[in-house]
């Protein structure tokens, strides 16, 4: 009896071995049954899909507007409201000083402003610097008509789009009276600041390039060679023979060069606001320098209706003044938002003319992309 206790108290004895594996086989089992008895629990998350109103970066633009007796100019920069607060008040200054000569701005700037190529429908453009950014001015013309308070109305709402803001109906739009040391004219000048999150592309003057130790970054406008338009991905279309990509970018969701026997054009496609007589007005001044406000109620009545992805637009044909430099084509797409697709033509007036058809056919191949 005592050499069978001896035997079973024993770890190295075959029958210890047996006992011992099967005490274990017996745990294993009851914790895989209890295992399998107990059903997991899921624990839900929920995870915010928006930018906290805290992270979002709170752009400022300012801009200057300065009415002459037929002309309209634009002066205007954005970029994060901490850069432009370094150099909001020394910028208006230079606005409120500007002299005019024949109703044009003489443009001297200070010896650290940087003068770059102006941008499409852009007079000039420079670069200031501003702490460790460079930011990007633009001065840009349109031709004056109308009813003073309602252009300036027009076109603050039209810069609050861009900021992500919705349009004020108050004067001015919530723009302040400027004054100027050589006023162009009569009508007041008004000076515009405002906060808010910019969403239009760099060549209107968005967030500026960094400046690094390796240089400055290419100026915003600085052409793009693009293989495959931007646009296609919220447009699709076919480009008529002789038409080959041009240069996109900035505003211009695509861009297209143009060759006929008379010469050769560019067509662009951009996205912008901006109500039709202020455009109009501002494409008259463009292609006439001589061009007085009944020449934009002309082309306002000469305007042709087509019809764009289903969209109801109008065509203006712009030929300028005979002998001249420049003519416009374009076409004007009312989109939702209050924004307007255009589809613009430029160049010699005898290209243009001859690119009418097929710029006729391209419109409409155009339709929204089934990836955009």
């Amino acid at each position: 009896m005592s050499q069978f206790a001896s035997a079973e108290a024993s770890p190295r004895s075959p029958f210890a071995l047996r006992c011992a594996a099967r005490t274990f086989g017996l745990v294993i089992l009851t914790l895989l049954v209890a295992g399998c008895g107990r059903s997991d629990q899921i624990t839900s998350y929920t995870i915010p899909t928006t930018v906290p109103e805290s992270l979002v970066q709170q752009d400022r633009m300012l801009g200057g507007i300065v009415p002459g007796t037929e002309k309209v100019w634009f002066y205007k920069l954005v970029s994060d409201v901490d850069s432009v607060s370094a150099i909001e008040a020394p910028f208006k200054e230079w606005v409120q000083q500007l002299k005019y000569e024949d109703g044009t701005p003489q443009l001297d700037v200070p010896e650290d402003w940087k003068r770059i190529a102006p941008g499409m429908m852009q007079h000039a453009k420079f670069q200031i610097p501003a702490g460790e950014r460079m930011i990007e001015m633009s001065v840009a013309e349109l031709g004056r008509n109308g009813d003073w308070d309602e252009q300036v109305l027009a076109n603050v709402n039209r810069w609050r789009g861009q900021m992500a803001l919705p349009p004020e109906t108050e004067k001015y739009a919530g723009g302040e009276a400027l004054q100027l040391d050589d006023p162009p004219s009569d009508a007041q000048a008004i000076w515009v600041s405002i906060d808010g999150v910019f969403k239009s592309g760099p060549s209107m003057g968005g967030r500026p390039p960094m400046a690094g130790a390796g240089g400055m970054a290419p100026p915003a406008s600085a052409p793009v060679a693009a293989a495959t338009p931007p646009a296609a991905a919220k447009y699709e279309y076919e480009l008529p023979e002789g038409w080959t990509v041009g240069s996109a970018g900035g505003m211009r969701l695509a861009a297209f060069n143009v060759e006929t026997d008379e010469g050769a054009a560019e067509v662009t496609m951009i996205e912008a606001g901006g109500d039709v007589e202020a455009n109009i007005g501002m494409w008259v001044s463009q292609v006439n320098a001589e061009s007085k406000p009944d020449d934009a109620a002309a082309v306002l009545e000469a305007g042709e209706e087509v019809t764009v992805m289903g969209i109801t637009g109008t065509r203006f044909r712009l030929y300028g003044e005979e002998g001249g430099e420049k003519a416009i084509d374009v076409t004007m797409v009312p989109l939702e938002g209050g924004s307007s697709l255009f589809i613009k033509m430029t160049g010699a007036p005898a290209a243009v003319k001859a690119a009418d058809k097929p710029l006729t056919e391209f419109l409409h191949t155009i339709k929204p992309s089934a990836n955009g």
